[in-house]
């Protein structure tokens, strides 16, 4: 499911911004992870710096769709929370973005989002797309995209992959180069690396565990 731009344009390209955690501040509004930020629950996330992609990759190139993906998640049963999707627009729009320039799609997990992209892409006629996660978490992404998903669910769209990091390196290095390193040798986007790099192996040995509710049947 998704909320869709009101026009189809085959000529438009899509960078699928794929959800992470949310925190909620001391005012309580709901918020992308930051690095040190999260508690507990998403302890080493900083999926805040793919919305910061995002929104610099639009100021490059205007004519770019983003669909900001992920719903609810592990904070499903939370009474108050928002499906990462939507918190990811709203700050897509603080940063500069077109509300007509951005798609929702609610995926509650990485696999369930690759599954459901090509349903969004195909229902507004766009037919290439940058998948954007971060580093740590893009070997496992690339690897459900070429294990898991059948070719012919994006058959017809032109898939690639990019890391938040090296977006934010190539548009606003002065700025990132050092944010970057730090984010690299820490601690916590270590252990999620190792854990995420086990993820790739299971993955390809076929014992990962799927969600109960597939889009595929991935026997066939």
């Amino acid at each position: 499911m998704g909320i869709y731009p009101g026009r189809k344009n085959k000529k438009m390209t899509a960078l699928v911004i794929l959800g992470g955690g949310l925190w909620q501040d001391a005012t309580g509004h709901w918020r992308t992870v930051d690095l040190g930020e999260g508690g507990d629950l998403f302890l080493g996330f900083n999926d805040r710096w793919r919305v910061l992609a995002g929104a610099l990759s639009f100021q490059q190139d205007p004519s770019l769709v983003i669909i900001a993906s992920g719903g609810k998640g592990i904070l499903r049963h939370h009474p108050t929370a928002p499906p990462v999707a939507t918190v990811m627009r709203q700050e897509l729009e603080e940063l500069g973005v077109p509300p007509a320039q951005i798609i929702e799609e609610y995926g509650d997990n990485t696999y369930s989002e690759l599954a459901g992209l090509p349903i969004v892409l195909r229902g507004v006629g766009l037919t290439a797309v940058t998948i954007v996660t971060n580093e740590w978490h893009l070997p496992r992404v690339e690897a459900m995209y070429q294990h898991l998903i059948p070719r012919s669910a994006y058959e017809g769209i032109a898939v690639s992959f990019s890391s938040a990091e090296s977006i934010l390196l190539a548009l606003a290095p002065d700025e990132w180069q050092d944010k970057v390193e730090v984010a690299r040798h820490d601690p916590n986007i270590c252990t999620l690396r190792v854990q995420e790099l086990q993820g790739v192996e299971d993955i390809k040995a076929g014992r990962y565990h799927l969600p109960v509710e597939r889009r595929f049947d991935l026997e066939n």
